[in-house]
């Protein structure tokens, strides 16, 4: 037994406040009596006292005395040790991707649990019981439990996932247990291969089943063109594998080898003559033991195309700019004096370039860029002044937002030079970029996600479009006014994926394997639980639903059943921690078994005191 709040102690005081109050009170009342007849009788059965007559006369007293040291013993907080034998287990399940792998009908996932459920019944209810998940992150199944059927219960409802586990998270865990019985037994049930185990033993379940594997897909842009590179391999089995590649889902090549097992090779798909692409994917269709990693698919420019309208009666520098950063379609509705030009629109595009033309109003949907603008709408509450002309050096401003500093990101504004601009004001709610001495002459403003960027100057009265940070300012702009609904084209299971919204889009969803969920509520973020391609789709008010589409591999240590994870961490056992001869000591709180016999108690002394005094 052990006393975990020995001030309880202190409770004592109430026995001496008790002793105190029974040593002050009266031991004798003054009565008046007509005869001694009653005295002569009380001395007749004094004389026949009774054994322990003095017990009952004190009982009461007896009680009270007893109901203050459980009191006091409660506010001890004391606690009962019972033995706990070494037979008592911790399981650590491993829920990575490869115990997904299947053979003769039952996953490695499932022939743990079913093991498991074995060891539960046989170590129970003698002895506790541990299960520990271990996945992306680690928890607990069941701790220290001696009910095989709720165990059993428990680890039914669990499922292995796609991802990667930490083990050493889990092996975390099991300290917190150790600290209460440090001789326990640790058990993993895994498929992965360790060279060392320590003090955990570790139930290896895989069975030599067979993966063809597609471990790692790339392109490459070579003279021009793209070429393609898979890393596959066969394990525990030697193959003839074939390797098919489709471009744009439509089938351009295959590639056989001959694979050794457990060795992996790359194969490579050039002279295709493919300037770019949308979509890639390479497939090995083999009807092998772990299926998750036979396609592998990855995205190139034309994935997310930004749509971009650039108004201007000469747009050539502008256009040739944004044509070598990629992604860009571009839309010239100014066009020369033999051709009929097309309509200014003001909704359906990702930007909006006015190049010297004032817009009848601002397009709500999309990016703007004002491109010395002869006339400014009044939704940007500027206030154009005069033209100022000379010989102008800029610089940046002393301190900037990040968002706006990158937009300067290897550009040396002192080589940038303008033989005229024009003085703004009003601009209090902008962030100046460039300046000359203390006058902005390009500015940017964040409109809840839609960026709107000031030129106050023509490119034709700047040296910009002769020197090499032009390419680079106009591809920082872009970066700064469309942005990618997503950082990047391929995940991992696990990973967490940020929607960036377009400019008043109205919901968007994301769909994979048949299934799409709807969010109309902003910003989005969602795990990619599942491998496979994912579409996002956002609806905008033009009735235009731009997509875009991303890649959620299996990683590639999961689909190598050859891989050597190392050495397992011995879990730390905490140094106070001291084991019996038999085990360490399980604790049964006496709390409640204290307060119910004082409750007793109290009911028997008011019981006494009733009877007394009636």
């Amino acid at each position: 037994m052990r006393l975990l709040t020995p001030l309880g102690l202190l409770g004592l005081i109430g026995v001496l406040l008790l002793i105190l109050i029974y040593v002050l009170k009266p031991k004798y009342q003054e009565r008046t009596i007509s005869s001694t007849f009653v005295w002569k009788l009380s001395l007749k059965y004094k004389k026949q006292k009774l054994p322990f007559q003095w017990l009952k006369s004190s009982l009461i007293v007896i009680l009270q005395f007893l109901i203050l040291g459980i009191l006091t013993f409660a506010m001890m907080s004391p606690i009962l040790e019972l033995d706990s034998k070494s037979g008592e287990k911790i399981v650590i399940l491993d829920a990575s991707a490869n115990m997904l792998t299947e053979h003769n009908g039952r996953t490695r996932f499932e022939r743990a649990v079913q093991e498991i459920g074995a060891l539960a019944d046989s170590t129970t209810p003698d002895h506790r019981f541990t299960v520990i998940l271990a996945a992306r992150d680690a928890s607990f199944i069941a701790r220290r439990l001696d009910s095989s059927q709720y165990i059993k219960q428990l680890l039914s409802e669990s499922e292995a996932t796609y991802e990667s586990a930490d083990m050493d998270a889990a092996i975390s865990l099991t300290e917190g247990v150790l600290a209460e019985n440090p001789e326990a037994e640790i058990i993993l049930f895994t498929g992965n291969q360790y060279s060392e185990t320590g003090a955990i033993t570790v139930r290896n379940m895989a069975d030599d089943e067979w993966n063809v594997a597609i471990l790692d897909f790339s392109s490459d842009l070579n003279e021009g063109y793209y070429e393609f590179t898979a890393d596959v391999a066969s394990f525990n089995d030697d193959t003839e594998l074939t390797v098919s590649l489709y471009i744009d889902d439509e089938y351009r090549d295959v590639i056989t080898i001959d694979a050794v097992a457990n060795q992996s090779y790359s194969v490579t798909f050039d002279d295709l003559f493919v300037l770019d692409y949308a979509k890639a994917e390479v497939i090995v269709e083999y009807d092998d033991d772990f299926t998750y990693d036979n396609e592998f698919v990855i995205y190139g420019y034309d994935n997310e195309v930004f749509n971009v309208q650039l108004v201007s009666e000469n747009p050539r520098f502008l256009q040739s700019a944004l044509l070598t950063l990629g992604n860009f379609k571009i839309d010239v509705p100014v066009a020369p004096d033999d051709a009929t030009p097309m309509p200014i629109e003001y909704t359906g595009y990702d930007l909006y370039i006015f190049d010297g033309i004032e817009p009848e109003f601002m397009p709500a949907d999309g990016s703007v860029w004002l491109i010395n603008p002869p006339a400014i709408p009044g939704e940007t509450e500027l206030t154009l002044g005069t033209e100022l002309t000379g010989d102008f050096t800029l610089s940046a401003p002393l301190a900037m937002p990040s968002s706006e500093e990158a937009i300067l990101n290897h550009i040396a504004p002192s080589e940038i030079t303008l033989s005229a601009y024009t003085f703004v004001s009003n601009y209090g709610s902008y962030e100046p970029v460039l300046m000359r001495d203390s006058d902005p002459v390009i500015l940017t403003k964040d409109m809840d996600g839609q960026k709107l960027v000031i030129f106050t100057f023509s490119l034709h009265h700047s040296n910009l479009p002769i020197i090499p940070d032009y390419i680079l300012l106009t591809y920082n702009l872009s970066r700064y006014s469309v942005q990618n609904m997503v950082e990047q084209f391929l995940f991992v299971p696990g990973d967490t994926i940020n929607v960036r919204r377009k400019p008043s889009a109205f919901d968007i969803t994301v769909e994979t394997s048949g299934e799409a969920t709807q969010y109309d509520t902003f910003p989005v973020t969602f795990e990619a639980t599942t491998p496979g391609e994912y579409r996002i789709t956002q609806t905008l008010p033009s009735g235009a639903e731009p997509t875009v589409d991303f890649f959620v591999r299996i990683e590639a240590n999961q689909s190598n059943f050859d891989y050597d994870y190392g050495v397992l961490s011995d879990p730390i056992v905490p140094a106070n921690t001291t084991p019996t001869d038999d085990g360490n000591r399980d604790t049964t709180d006496l709390i409640y078994i204290l307060m119910g016999s004082m409750i007793l108690i109290m009911l028997i002394e008011w019981g006494l005191h009733y009877n007394e005094h009636n």
